[in-house]
């Protein structure tokens, strides 16, 4: 589960879970609080980025986290709106992990961004799943990074 927000409640109930009820805590990022209230004006303006962005339609189904369903026939507008909601609003990140793989038995998750956090998550909660990490890379061939990454999967 992710808590987000203002500091000073992040670490109040992190340190009532740790007392009360014995759980491990982490703080991932405390600069951006993501999945917020605290994102609605980045997200607005994230928004407005993705709406001035080129789309196509999918071909398979999209799964978004702030829901956890499956929606078919997705539009750009779904896009747009899905991902905006889900930078200041909680997601359902566990749902919809359980859900994809329920759904693609054997099915490889590709976590694109620093850090590693989903990665460690899935290892922790769904073993045997294979899940590989595409780093943003300054100075580096992204697709190229990412296309060698499917790869090693498929190997």
């Amino acid at each position: 589960h992710v808590i987000s927000g203002a500091p000073g409640a992040v670490g109040w109930a992190a340190h009532e879970l740790e007392e009360e009820h014995g759980a491990l805590t982490k703080e991932i990022e405390r600069r951006v609080p993501m999945h917020s209230p605290l994102m609605a004006g980045v997200a607005r303006q994230f928004g407005e980025a993705l709406a001035a962005a080129p789309w196509r339609s999918p071909v398979r189904s999209y799964r978004p986290n702030v829901t956890a369903t499956t929606l078919d026939g997705a539009q750009p507008r779904h896009f747009v709106s899905h991902l905006t909601r889900h930078v200041h609003e909680p997601v359902l990140w566990h749902a919809s992990l359980t859900s994809a793989l329920a759904a693609a038995p054997g099915a490889a998750v590709i976590e694109v961004g620093p850090g590693g956090v989903l990665t460690n998550l899935i290892g922790r909660t769904w073993r045997g799943t294979a899940c590989r990490r595409v780093d943003v890379l300054d100075n580096g061939d992204v697709r190229a990074h990412f296309a060698q990454t499917v790869e090693a999967l498929h190997a």
